[in-house]
């Protein structure tokens, strides 16, 4: 009896568990042949970034397109690997406007395993501005691309004046300087007459009667104000006008002076221009001072150009501020190189001063390598480039004649072959 009470209670004690803590019957049914697996980690998608690559050699106006290379780091592209990229449009230092490459077309050809070209042609660049010249930069996210393209937009039918340094025989030769057709600022005109019994008189009765109509000129005579008197007297030329003939150009005064001035100095060498009213100079004029002495005239000047509605470039002079040489060089090429609103820039920006310098009355121009090539088929743009330097250099007093390098070779080009020293024709802007 004492052996067998343990077990008794043993089984008591079981018992009393079993039946209070129900048995899991996921015990009995756990499977323990199933593999244990790792829980799976996440693929992220390859990313790729992109390196933009300008091209190795100088852009030129002569070149159709604006191309540049896109390098993936990891050979890939996605579908929006030109997303951000910007076309800048530039007309001198003035930015136009900034144009997505996505809205372009494009052209996109492989190049290796890595890269694409990109090609976008200039003139879908240039299709909606007006007559000039213009350059082109990259921006990215990463910043703008250290590369410049050059395009130019240029009307096939211009026709600059001829120029010549010869007057047919029993003629002589007068520069006109006719008031624009705003009456703001004067053009000047050479014209070949029979040889007159009063060349001072025949010289302003030319001026006053006008220009050829169609030239952008004022048209309307007289062009300027009569005057019953033209005396000259110690090298100078004396205008004498009366209020009477003044009515109808109030106003008008300071492009008067102007237009007569030029004229008349550039006829023969005079000491200056005087004018008078109701025969006094005590007195302004429209705000002229007629106690001054005006001695305008082309010397210093910068060749710019007007271009006429009926496609005609006429040469304009205008007058430098800088005093030494080598600031008026400068001055005058930065003048060459700007946007014209008139006419056409004579330099397309792309043509780079690299050096100059003085032998005698020679300047010598040294300009960046691709000169020579600019305009091969443009023969009427390369004319105005040409003379326009010309005449703009050896309007200094120290200067006769000019002498072109490209890259430290002398240019020589059909029509310009500077072999030795060229110097302009004596007239410009022959009237037809």
């Amino acid at each position: 009896m004492h052996r067998s009470l343990p077990n008794i209670i043993f089984i008591v004690i079981l018992f009393i568990l079993a039946t209070a803590f129900p048995l899991s019957t996921e015990i009995l049914s756990l499977n323990l042949s199933q593999k244990i697996v790792d829980k799976p980690t996440e693929v992220l998608p390859l990313t790729s970034s992109y390196l933009l690559i300008a091209p190795e050699e100088v852009d030129s106006i002569s070149k159709t397109a604006l191309s540049f290379v896109m390098e993936s780091d990891t050979g890939l592209f996605d579908d929006s690997y030109t997303e951000g990229i910007l076309v800048e449009r530039y007309n001198g230092d003035q930015l136009i406007d900034s144009l997505s490459i996505d809205a372009l077309d494009l052209t996109v050809t492989d190049e290796g395993t890595k890269s694409k070209r990109i090609t976008i042609e200039k003139s879908a660049l240039t299709a909606d501005l007006t007559t000039g010249y213009y350059r082109f930069k990259i921006i990215s996210e990463d910043g703008q691309m250290d590369y410049v393209w050059y395009a130019a937009l240029l009307p096939n039918d211009v026709k600059l004046l001829a120029t010549t340094s010869t007057v047919p025989a029993g003629s002589v030769a007068m520069t006109l300087y006719f008031p624009n057709a705003a009456y703001d600022d004067v053009v000047p005109m050479t014209r070949f007459t029979p040889l007159p019994t009063n060349r001072w008189r025949a010289l302003y009765t030319a001026l006053q009667n006008g220009p050829k109509t169609g030239y952008g000129l004022y048209e309307t005579a007289p062009v300027i104000p009569y005057a019953p008197n033209i005396k000259l007297g110690s090298n100078r030329a004396n205008i004498y006008m009366y209020s009477s003939n003044l009515k109808g150009f109030e106003g008008k005064f300071p492009i008067i002076r102007e237009a007569i001035t030029k004229t008349f100095m550039s006829y023969d060498p005079l000491n200056g221009v005087s004018f008078y009213v109701d025969d006094s100079q005590n007195r302004l004029v429209d705000g002229v001072d007629l106690k001054s002495i005006y001695t305008e005239n082309a010397v210093n000047s910068v060749f710019l150009n007007q271009l006429a509605a009926n496609g005609t470039l006429l040469l304009t002079p205008e007058a430098l501020k800088a005093t030494t040489l080598d600031e008026r060089v400068t001055e005058a090429w930065n003048l060459l190189k700007a946007p014209n609103a008139k006419g056409i820039q004579p330099l397309p920006e792309e043509v780079e001063l690299i050096g100059h310098s003085v032998e005698g009355k020679t300047l010598n121009l040294d300009v960046k390598e691709g000169f020579t090539t600019l305009f091969s088929s443009q023969p009427e743009y390369r004319n105005l480039m040409m003379k326009s330097l010309l005449y703009t250099f050896t309007s200094f007093p120290e200067i006769e004649t000019i002498l072109m390098y490209e890259a430290g070779k002398l240019v020589i080009i059909e029509g310009f072959d500077f072999s030795k020293p060229l110097q302009p024709d004596r007239y410009f802007n022959i009237e037809p």
